[in-house]
C-alpha cells in the first residue's frame, strides 16, 4: 500500500479475499468481497467485519484499496 506500512496480498481462496498485513508479515486484518460479487469490500479484523461505532452499520468500500484505507481507520493511529 503506499504511503503505508501494510502489506496486502492476495489469497488462494478466490480473487475476492486479500490479506492485509505489517512489512515483517503479521497479519492485522482481511480486506473481502461482503456480498459475493465483488460490488462492495468489507475489512475484518479478528475474524470480525469492522462495523460503525455511531450506526452499527458495516464499512464498505467499492474498492479494495478503498477498503484497505477503512481497515487502517480501524485499527487506529498506530497503523500508518
Amino acid at each position: 500500500m503506499s504511503d503505508s506500512d501494510l502489506v496486502v496480498e492476495g489469497w488462494d481462496a478466490g480473487p475476492g479475499l486479500f490479506a492485509v498485513r505489517r512489512p515483517d508479515r503479521r497479519l492485522v486484518g482481511w480486506v473481502a468481497t461482503a456480498d459475493g460479487d465483488g460490488g462492495g469490500w468489507g475489512t475484518f479484523v479478528d475474524g470480525r467485519q469492522v462495523i460503525d461505532a455511531a450506526d452499527g452499520e458495516p464499512w464498505l468500500s467499492q474498492d479494495p484499496q478503498h477498503a484497505v484505507s477503512l481497515l487502517q481507520a480501524a485499527l487506529g493511529p498506530q497503523i500508518t
